[in-house]
C-alpha cells in the first residue's frame, strides 16, 4: 500500500543484556525528556499496548487525541510505539513517526532549537 505520510517500521534490537519485557516497558513509558525546546511534543515518544494504526497514532502531538495539524504545531511531531516482544536479548517493536512532520521539516527545526539552547552559533 502506497502511503503519502507517515513511516510504520518494525525493528528488532539484539542486546547483550537480557531484559524482561516488563523492563523495556517501564523504559519505552518513561516520560523523561533530555531537553525542552519549543517545538518538541511532550512525550516525544508515545508507548502504547494496542495494536498500532496510522488513522488513530499518525497525527500525536501536544495530545494524544486526532488533531487538526492547523490547529496545533506540535501534531505529528510524537513518535508512537507499540513493544510486541521481549524474548532472549532480542526487543521487537512496531514504530510510527510522520516522515515529513517529524522527520523532515521537524527534525530540522528541533535541530535547530537544539543548537541555539546550545550556543552552538552566535546570535
Amino acid at each position: 500500500m502506497d502511503e503519502r505520510d507517515g513511516h510504520i517500521v518494525h525493528v528488532e534490537v539484539h542486546v547483550e543484556n537480557a531484559p524482561t519485557y516488563d523492563m523495556v516497558a517501564s523504559l519505552l513509558q518513561s516520560k523523561e525528556q533530555p531537553h525542552a525546546l519549543p517545538s518538541q511534543s511532550i512525550p516525544g515518544m508515545e508507548s502504547i499496548q494496542s495494536e498500532l494504526r496510522r488513522e488513530d497514532h499518525l497525527w500525536n502531538g501536544q495530545s494524544m487525541t486526532p488533531l487538526d495539524p492547523s490547529m496545533d504545531l506540535k501534531a505529528g511531531m510524537t513518535t508512537t510505539v507499540q513493544l510486541t516482544s521481549v524474548e532472549n536479548g532480542v526487543v521487537s517493536f512496531t514504530g510510527l513517526s510522520h516522515n515529513t512532520i517529524r522527520g523532515a521539516a521537524g527534525g530540522v527545526v528541533l535541530l535547530a532549537e537544539l543548537a541555539y539552547m546550545k550556543k552552538y552559533f552566535e546570535q
